[in-house]
């Protein structure tokens, strides 16, 4: 993200709802509605609100939006763009 930064874009980021430090599960037991947040949710509510953000303090909503992420944000961007089609313009997702 510093990266982006620098040459000047908006950039947002999430944990995914996973407070723990691993990804073993175990931040989900007894509460299978982490999945969902971990999985899909949290990528498509960040997205949302970063642009209602953006929109605020710039005055006008992004020209373009592009999701980068590897490994499991790689598998979050794929996730996202299918039940969101229109929310990036482009995705970079390594496996």
């Amino acid at each position: 993200m510093n990266d982006a930064l620098v040459q000047g874009y908006a950039t947002a980021s999430t944990d995914g709802g996973n407070l723990s430090n691993g990804l073993d599960g175990s931040f989900a037991l007894g509460h299978p509605e982490k999945i969902v947040d971990w999985a899909s949710r949290a990528i498509h509510v960040m997205t949302v609100d970063a642009k209602a953000l953006t929109t605020a303090f710039y005055g006008k909503a992004p020209k373009y939006s592009y999701f980068t992420g590897c490994s499991t944000g790689g598998h979050e961007g794929m996730t996202e763009i299918q039940r969101f089609p229109d929310e990036y313009d482009g995705v970079l997702a390594v496996m």
